[in-house]
């Protein structure tokens, strides 16, 4: 079984694990975990944490990619926090392919140079 799969089981069943403070462990709301989940956390552990370490770093790409999107649309501040907050409530295991939704929908770019404007 697969971190992903891991993390879409619990998903599911309404737990969220993420990486602990101190960075060394797990941690899920106390009492949620079954005593087969626990056991497949820990059997498992290096891979989630690994897993939920890239998902850490996917997350600042994804909401810089969600303000793109806002951009975009000219949303007002209020408009882009509930963006972000949707991003940051989206599962992990999700989050990479919305990343890939708001790049591929609202791809970065410059603005052109006007100095190198043809004329």
């Amino acid at each position: 079984m697969t971190a992903q799969n891991i993390l879409a089981d619990l998903w599911a069943d309404g737990v969220t694990l993420r990486v602990a403070a101190d960075g060394v462990n797990l941690a899920a709301p106390a009492g949620r975990l079954s005593a087969e989940q626990r056991a497949l956390v820990l059997a498992h552990k290096a891979e989630l944490m690994a897993f939920l370490s890239a998902s850490h770093k996917t997350s600042a790409a994804l909401i810089t990619a969600a303000m793109r999107a806002c951009d975009h649309h000219g949303d007002d501040d209020g408009a882009r926090e509930q963006m972000r907050q949707q991003c940051l409530a989206t599962p992990p295991q999700l989050r990479t392919d919305l990343l890939r939704h708001f790049n591929r929908c609202y791809p970065s770019y410059t603005l052109p140079d006007p100095r190198r404007a043809r004329i």
